[in-house]
């Protein structure tokens, strides 16, 4: 990622508990793994992809290097966003074709 990039939700609360609804994010995402994840992260045109255990996120540039993101279905990871997380070490393909088969992340839906 280019340096710079912050992980700011800006009061961006819909996919955090308890008043949040869509794609709620795990309860372990804090603000420095956020960052982390968009540190690490992959970018494919304007929206940066990246996987932490069980779960893909998308992040989306929402003012001139400030994102939020949320959990997606493995499924809606583009194919240049896996591969590029594969040649990144973010992921592996055997890891990758688990999670399709497993629908993890189906929930987000």
């Amino acid at each position: 990622m280019a340096t710079g990039d912050i992980y700011n939700p800006d009061g961006y609360d819909k996919h955090k508990e308890p008043k949040g609804w869509g794609s709620l994010c795990p309860s372990t995402i804090d603000l420095a793994l956020a960052q982390q994840l968009l540190d690490s992260g992959v970018r494919v045109g304007d929206v940066v992809f990246n996987v932490e255990g069980e779960f893909a996120y998308r992040a989306f540039e929402h003012a001139p290097q400030r994102f939020h993101g949320h959990p997606i279905p493995w499924s809606h990871l583009p194919s240049a966003a896996w591969k590029a997380l594969i040649a990144a070490g973010r992921l592996t393909g055997k890891d990758y074709r688990k999670a399709i088969r497993s629908s993890l992340g189906a929930e987000f839906s």
